[in-house]
């Protein structure tokens, strides 16, 4: 909510800049020096401008909390290693597998000959 000081000089400089009356008389109305209403209105019509600059697309990106994006990293971390032991394991348990019947196949071959 703007306050009704700040309305009202902004309805006196958008008067000056339309032509409706002189800087001076804007600076007489306002009881300030020519000096500091442009001061003042350059200020207003920088600000204006820079709120009508174009803006990023989408929500506006939230502040990070350190802690927890080093607690998702450390989580994403530990499931890689997870899932590279388990596979580690998965291997292991297909090698053993295939020394066991291959020891079967020693044993049966020994049977037949």
């Amino acid at each position: 909510m703007i306050d009704e000081k700040a309305q009202r000089w902004a309805e006196i400089i958008m008067a000056v800049r339309i032509g409706k009356i002189s800087a001076t008389e804007a600076a007489r109305e306002l009881s300030v020096s020519r000096k500091t209403y442009y001061e003042k209105e350059n200020r207003a019509l920088t600000a204006l401008a820079q709120a009508l600059q174009d803006q990023p697309s989408g929500r506006p990106a939230q502040e990070t909390d350190k802690e927890k994006t080093v607690l998702q990293k450390k989580v994403k971390d530990l499931e890689e290693e997870n899932l590279l032991l388990r596979s580690s394991l998965r291997i292991r348990d297909v090698m053993r597998q295939a020394e066991t019947e291959g020891e079967k196949k020693g044993t049966d071959s020994d049977d037949h000959a």
